[in-house]
C-alpha cells in the first residue's frame, strides 16, 4: 500500500511495508536487495536488519505524526488537547478530575514543620502505601508533640482508593516524625472524563440544533458540566403516565448545578409543555417575570451483592475487592443490576479470580440473578459494607 490522501481520508504504511520497502525497493528507487545483491541477510537478528528496522521506525513514526495532526481536526478521531480543542466549538468542555484526599494522624515526639503543598518553595511532607501510591500533604503545619490530624491529597488525579490503616509508609523522613496511619478509608476523586466518554458526549451535544425540541434538550443536557447521568421521559398522551403530566416532561440528572440543568430545560422544552419534579428552579424571563423549572435528582437505591469466589493463583484481599468493586460498578439510571456485568468488572479487577456465586438484592435476603430499579429515577449502588464475600 502507498501513502495517499484521497476522499476516504489518510492512509499510511504499516511498519512491515515500509520495511518491506527498503529491502525490495518500489517502483521509485531500489531497495537494499536490488543494490547489493538478494543474497544478503537481512534478518531481524542481524546488523543490517536492525538498521533497517530503525530506518523504518523512523519513517513509521512520522507517518503517525502526520496521521495525528491529520485526525486532530476530526474530534471522533482527535485526542488529548487536540479533542478539547475541537469540542469548543461545540460549546462543550471535558470534565476534569478531581483529587483523592484522605486524613491521616501524624504522629511527632517533638514540634516539627512540615511543608505542604502550598509552599511553592518546599517539597511536600509526603507519604506511601505498600502499592506505591504517594500522598501529599496539602497545607503547612506546625505539627505538635503527640497526634496530629492533617488532610493529604494523592499525587496522581482522579479516583485513588486508600482503605483505613494502609497509608503507613513515611517518603519524606523528617526528624520528630514517629508514625503516620489513616484510620479511615480516603474521600475518592473523580478520573477526568476520558477521550471515548468526551467524544461521545460531543456527538450528543451537537445535536442540539436537532430537530424537535426533546432531541435539542437531550443535547443540551448533554453539553452540561459536570452531568454525570440523565434521562429525558416525554408524555404523549392526553392523561399521567409515571406522574408525567399530559404532553409534558420528566428529567432526571445526577450531577451539574441546578441552575445549569433547569437554564437547559427552559432553553429547549415546548412551550407550554408541563414539567414534573421535586427540584425546582425559578428563571428570570426576559420581561422580568420569573418562570419555576421542575425536574428530578438521581437517587441511589441501595444493592447488596453476595459473592463466592476462589482465587486460582493466591490469596484474594477481600477489602480490596471491595473497594473496586464500590468505585467502578456504576449503572446508568434505571439500568438492571445485571451479575454478567459485575463478574466482568471482576475479571477486569483480576483475571485469577473465579466467580461460582454472584448474586444481587435489594433487602439483603432475596437474591437474584438481576434486578431492576424500584423507580425511573432510582440507579443501584454497592456500598462496601452490602457485598459479602466468601471465599472457597
Amino acid at each position: 500500500m502507498a501513502n495517499k490522501l484521497d476522499a476516504n481520508g489518510l492512509e499510511i504504511n504499516e511498519l512491515a511495508d515500509i520495511v518491506t520497502a527498503i529491502t525490495d525497493g518500489t517502483l521509485d528507487a531500489p531497495g537494499l536487495k536490488m543494490i547489493y545483491g538478494s543474497d544478503i541477510n537481512v534478518d531481524s537478528d542481524t546488523p543490517d536488519g536492525q538498521q533497517i528496522n530503525i530506518f523504518a521506525l523512523i519513517v513509521r513514526d512520522l507517518l503517525e505524526l502526520l496521521e495525528q495532526v491529520y485526525t486532530a481536526k476530526d474530534p471522533d478521531q482527535a485526542i488529548g488537547q487536540d479533542l478539547d480543542a475541537g469540542a469548543q466549538y461545540c460549546g462543550i468542555t471535558r470534565v476534569a478530575g478531581t483529587y483523592s484526599t484522605v486524613s491521616v494522624t501524624v504522629t511527632a515526639d517533638r514540634t516539627v514543620a512540615l511543608y505542604g503543598l502550598d509552599d511553592l518553595d518546599n517539597s511536600p511532607f509526603t507519604i506511601s502505601d505498600d502499592e506505591g501510591n504517594k500522598w501529599d500533604l496539602i497545607t503547612s503545619v506546625s505539627a505538635s508533640s503527640g497526634a496530629n490530624t492533617l488532610t493529604f491529597q494523592a499525587q496522581e488525579l482522579g479516583a485513588v482508593t486508600a482503605l483505613a490503616s494502609t497509608l503507613v509508609n513515611i517518603d519524606t523522613p523528617t526528624l520528630g516524625i514517629t508514625a503516620v496511619t489513616n484510620a479511615a478509608a480516603a474521600t475518592a476523586g473523580v478520573d477526568e472524563e476520558s477521550d471515548a466518554d468526551f467524544r461521545i458526549r460531543r456527538q450528543k451535544a451537537i445535536a442540539t440544533p436537532g430537530q424537535g425540541n426533546f432531541a435539542n434538550l437531550y443535547s443540551g443536557l448533554s453539553s452540561v458540566i459536570g452531568i454525570t447521568d440523565f434521562a429525558v421521559y416525554e408524555n404523549n398522551t392526553a392523561g399521567t403516565v409515571d406522574g408525567i403530566p399530559a404532553h409534558g416532561i420528566w428529567v432526571i440528572a445526577e450531577g451539574g448545578t441546578d441552575a445549569d440543568i433547569a437554564d437547559i430545560i427552559y432553553k429547549y422544552r415546548g412551550g407550554g409543555q408541563p414539567m414534573t419534579g421535586s427540584e425546582d428552579v425559578d428563571i428570570t424571563q426576559i420581561d422580568g417575570s420569573t418562570f419555576t423549572v421542575l425536574f428530578d435528582r438521581a437517587v441511589e437505591e441501595r444493592l447488596y451483592l453476595n459473592l463466592t469466589v476462589a482465587h486460582l493463583t493466591g490469596t484474594l484481599d477481600d477489602d480490596a475487592l471491595k473497594a473496586y468493586i464500590n468505585a467502578n460498578y456504576s449503572p446508568l439510571l434505571y439500568a438492571k443490576a445485571n451479575v454478567s456485568d459485575i463478574i466482568a468488572l471482576i475479571n477486569e479487577y483480576d483475571a485469577n479470580i473465579a466467580v461460582s456465586v454472584c448474586e444481587v438484592s435489594v433487602n439483603n435476603s432475596d437474591f437474584y440473578s438481576n434486578l431492576t430499579p424500584l423507580s425511573k429515577q432510582n440507579k443501584f449502588k454497592i456500598a462496601v459494607a452490602d457485598i459479602a464475600v466468601t471465599e472457597v
